[in-house]
């Protein structure tokens, strides 16, 4: 089971921040550790994931396709009420991974969790 106080450092696809996950909140924050936003996972009614996570250019294939302009998309999709809110991330490390796939696991138990 994963630590309630463990989190989880993503490389946003938003140029200067980063996402920090844990088992009650998404931060966006700049690389200046700021915490630039705030979004608690009890107000978002529903949270969406991808089957597939992985490292970018982790095989010959995956360094073709981001040189042909399709990198490897990593993202989670929250919906709030009427709104819709997808952030891209980069996940830098095996180690990040396993993590973020215990943290979707821990959130699978607390929230409304959907695979896309």
């Amino acid at each position: 089971m994963l630590n309630p106080k463990a989190n989880q450092q993503l490389k946003a696809a938003l140029g200067q921040k980063y996402i920090e996950l844990d088992a009650e909140e998404i931060r966006i924050c700049s690389q200046k550790g700021a915490d630039q936003e705030i979004i608690n996972l009890k107000d978002v009614d529903q949270i969406k994931v991808k089957d597939g996570y992985g490292i970018p250019q982790e095989s010959l294939s995956e360094i073709g396709q981001e040189i042909m302009g399709k990198p490897k998309e990593n993202y989670i999709v929250l919906h709030q009420g009427s709104e819709k809110r997808r952030l891209d991330f980069e996940i830098d490390s095996h180690y990040g991974l396993h993590s973020f796939h215990r943290m979707i696991s821990n959130w699978e138990k607390q929230y409304s969790v959907s695979h896309v």
